[in-house]
């Protein structure tokens, strides 16, 4: 009998040693009331992120370059499984991850973490990740406590400026509380005997407490976890900032993450539009411009229709600012709280796109506002810094691109192309030490009302060519496999200094074309100028002079 009865006890503790249990997290029926709330709590189990949103209704998003923080109070995490909108390394897929600890696999949809700790810290490295479901499986075989844990008076979520928090533990007992989001025990943690202590919550903040015996500590409960966000507000919306007050924010830079702000502002343009629409608002003095990213409605809900949004509307915009790279921002999840309609201009004109026969300006010599005709596309692929400059393969200017820390691409406006072969063909030259080009396209969608256009991924027709301060021809061919509407692109890499680019054409050719990569530099002592002194191409018609000599060209 008693060797039954051990044996019966090993079997217990074995089962009781591998009890586990799973806390799913449904998008679709678990997530946060307010977009500005980072940490979702179930069962136990919190998921913090640093950026992106817990409130969507269809996906969890975990912005490129942040983390997502799984956190339980009921035992260690042993396993996480994400199902994910897209598959593999692509955008939003499971592959955008890494993590420090653990195992971490993915094959499709689904990524899957594996390990052992009560913390798991997961970031987007490499592009945006959406999850639809998320399966946390956690040991909960020591969590048979006797003691309720302690309870606080406020659910985690976001709150504007300092917050007391009552932490209440069941009567006769005592409480130990933590504030950085470390396991509260004997030794680590503020002790009181009373079953109450408030607690003063200045900035973002990770309670944790238990609820212990005070003449004995071994009898103790779980812990509780609470997650607050503290925020402050800039302006009001009685009393919003104007543009330059929201700039001057950006620009001193102190504690943006932690304040919303109300600008007023004049719609002056409008990048994209769809269920969330990327515009730019101005002052009344119409020198300083804001950029609001990905922003939603009044009311903080979708636009339905294109005519919700005009330029010369007046908007206050509320949300968080930032300096993206070098633009000034609302990052996402903005949204309008105040909307006037009357002075509008127009509602957001459709877009179409030029044909090729139409496409100008290769040699860089007409410029409207500081913009080169035609080379400024409706959509992001025009990203970089360009300027007008002097020093010109032919003709009397080329188009400066600067360099900088991240890629950046001189792009065309958008051409509809017929499916064939074609021939780019261009002169660049460096003006800095190190300076390289890579050319290619990126196909342009336009949306059902033709008011903007959704970008593919880019197709370079080359590596990254390095030039030097000598004026480099570059020919490339490619494919276009069917019709499509295009912005033809330039690259100049990061970390890659300014570089000029002159005389740029894009021809249909024939499949034998597709053998043709050409990077030379071109022969200085063959140039050609015409009699003012200026260097022309081969096509110029009159009378030129070559190694000195006048000689009519036709």
């Amino acid at each position: 009998m008693k060797k039954l009865l051990l044996s019966l006890c090993a079997v217990l503790m074995t089962a009781v040693s591998y009890a586990e249990k799973t806390v799913t997290f449904d998008a679709t029926a678990d997530y946060t009331a307010d977009a500005g709330t980072l940490t979702l709590e179930k069962d136990g189990v919190s998921i913090t992120i640093s950026g992106g949103t817990l409130a969507n209704q269809t996906d969890y998003r975990f912005y490129k370059g942040q983390t997502g923080t799984f956190s339980s109070t009921v035992g260690n995490i042993k396993k996480i499984i994400f199902t994910c909108t897209a598959s593999g390394t692509t955008k939003y897929g499971p592959g955008c991850f890494t993590v420090g600890d653990g195992t971490y696999s993915y094959e499709g949809t689904t990524g899957t973490w594996e390990g052992s700790s009560t913390e798991v810290v997961f970031t987007a490295s490499s592009n945006q990740v959406r999850a639809t479901k998320i399966e946390v499986t956690v040991d909960d075989s020591n969590n048979t406590y006797s003691v309720e844990a302690p309870t606080f008076s406020l659910t985690s979520g976001s709150y504007k400026d300092t917050q007391k928090v009552t932490i209440t533990a069941p009567e006769g007992y005592g409480i130990i509380y933590t504030t950085d989001g470390s396991k509260p025990v004997e030794g680590n943690g503020i002790a009181v005997t009373a079953n109450t202590v408030d607690v003063e919550i200045s900035s973002t903040t990770t309670l944790k407490a238990i609820a212990v015996d005070n003449n004995d500590p071994d009898i103790q409960s779980a812990a509780s976890s609470l997650v607050i966000t503290i925020y402050h507000e800039l302006g009001s919306l009685e009393s919003p900032c104007t543009v330059k007050e929201a700039l001057d924010f950006i620009k001193a830079g102190e504690n943006l993450d932690s304040y919303f702000v109300f600008t007023k502002g004049t719609v002056s343009s409008i990048e994209n539009f769809g269920n969330t629409a990327t515009y730019w608002i101005k002052s009344d003095n119409g020198e300083d411009s804001l950029e609001v990213y990905s922003g939603y409605a009044l009311g903080n809900v979708a636009f339905s229709d294109v005519s919700e949004l005009g330029v010369g509307d007046v908007v206050t915009v509320y949300g968080k600012l930032t300096l993206y790279k070098t633009t000034y921002e609302y990052t996402y999840n903005n949204y309008i709280v105040a909307h006037d309609k009357s002075g509008r201009e127009g509602t957001l004109e459709q877009l179409s796109p030029i044909t090729l026969a139409d496409f100008t300006n290769g040699g860089f010599e007409n410029w409207t506002n500081g913009e080169a005709d035609f080379w400024k596309s409706t959509t992001t692929a025009s990203s970089a810094t360009i300027s007008l400059s002097t020093d010109a393969y032919s003709g009397s200017s080329s188009v400066m691109i600067q360099g900088a820390t991240n890629n950046v691409r001189l792009a065309t406006t958008e051409i509809s192309l017929d499916a064939g072969y074609y021939l780019i063909t261009f002169y660049a030259k460096a003006v800095d030490a190190n300076a390289q080009v890579r050319p290619g396209y990126v196909k342009a969608t336009l949306n059902d009302t033709k008011t903007s256009y959704t970008l593919s991924s880019y197709k370079y027709v080359s590596d990254a060519i390095t030039v030097s301060n000598e004026w480099t021809k570059v020919e490339k061919a490619f494919q276009l496999e069917e019709d499509a509407t295009v912005s033809l692109v330039i690259m100049n890499p990061k970390d890659q200094g300014n570089v000029l680019v002159d005389e740029f054409s894009l021809t249909p050719t024939t499949e034998d074309a597709m053998a043709i990569s050409t990077v030379s530099e071109s022969n200085t002592n063959n140039a050609v100028f015409n009699l003012a002194g200026q260097k022309v191409n081969a096509n110029y018609n009159g009378i030129v002079i070559v190694n000195g000599k006048k000689i009519l060209q036709k």
